[in-house]
């Protein structure tokens, strides 16, 4: 991760250290402190404090599903963030500094507020591990990368149904890595499959409903071909079909009665025209 106010970047690895490395036009790249954690460093990134400074925090997530964040300049512990079930594998915070987002191998993408590590939203984004976290520029909305090869957009602003839309025609492997454009109009991912894209913001508005609904046809389409385990690994149990409603179960019965009824009926009107006889008059349900 990488900050421009100060030209500074921070690696972190197995060892286990976060080093943190200046750069300076003469001498180039070199180091210049180093934070010793108890753990092996999965994930790292630069967050931006309450009053929007760049480098504000320093977001460290280990192997122990704990996410470290400490201040940039000093290095200092601030706060520890638990939750995830399984490894953070990805860190992000927002542009204005209010939320940092961390994606996990337990499938969610959690929320939080960085002023008192508070956990704000627990989401069940994927269907795999979450490999990847971006923000768009002023905005909260963020996109998620994941193992299970979907690439999804969240307005982290609204409670009742967060999910806006999931980018199409895609990667057709494990996605790894995310990141978002400056300006916020293109997103890039990188997968499996060899493959970098580039995902560029239009001016065609989309419903979160309509593309709720698209998904939920594809796998009942899947369903009904007979595979409904390719039908429902892709997709989380947010947008799952949803079981029968009662009144669903009484319409199906219904129809099945009227089909049954037409059929009965167009066997005796067969049967009498057969043996030269006047068929019988219509059932009075199927006028």
């Amino acid at each position: 991760s990488a900050t421009d106010a100060t030209c500074a970047a921070a690696t972190g690895g197995a060892d286990p250290e976060v080093k943190i490395w200046t750069w300076e036009p003469a001498e180039g790249l070199s180091h210049a402190k180093t934070l010793r954690v108890d753990e092996e460093v999965l994930a790292l990134a630069y967050a931006r404090d309450a009053r929007g400074r760049r480098d504000g925090f320093l977001c460290v997530a280990t192997t122990d599903h704990c996410v470290r964040v400490v201040f940039a300049d000093s290095l200092k512990f601030k706060v520890s963030l638990y939750g995830h079930a399984l490894s953070v594998l990805s860190v992000a915070g927002s542009f204005d500094g209010k939320l940092l987002a961390t994606g996990s191998a337990d499938k969610t993408l959690k929320l939080w507020g960085l002023e008192f590590g508070d956990l704000r939203r627990s989401i069940l984004a994927h269907d795999d591990a979450v490999t990847g976290v971006a923000w768009l520029k002023g905005t909260h909305y963020c996109v998620t990368t994941s193992k299970d090869g979907a690439v999804k957009q969240w307005d982290c602003d609204r409670l009742d149904e967060p999910f806006v839309q999931l980018f199409r025609r895609g990667h057709c492997a494990e996605v790894w890595a995310v990141v978002a454009a400056p300006d916020g109009a293109a997103v890039y991912t990188a997968g499996a499959d060899r493959s970098v894209r580039c995902w560029a913001r239009t001016d065609e508005p989309v419903f979160a409903s309509e593309e709720r609904e698209a998904l939920v046809d594809a796998v009942q389409d899947r369903i009904e071909a007979g595979r409904e385990d390719e039908a429902t690994e892709h997709v989380s149990a947010a947008i799952a079909p949803a079981r029968a409603s009662a009144t669903a179960r009484k319409g199906a019965e219904r129809v099945a009665e009227a089909l049954e009824l037409a059929q009965g009926e167009a066997g005796a009107a067969a049967a009498a025209l057969s043996a030269g006889k006047e068929p019988p008059a219509p059932s009075p349900l199927m006028l």
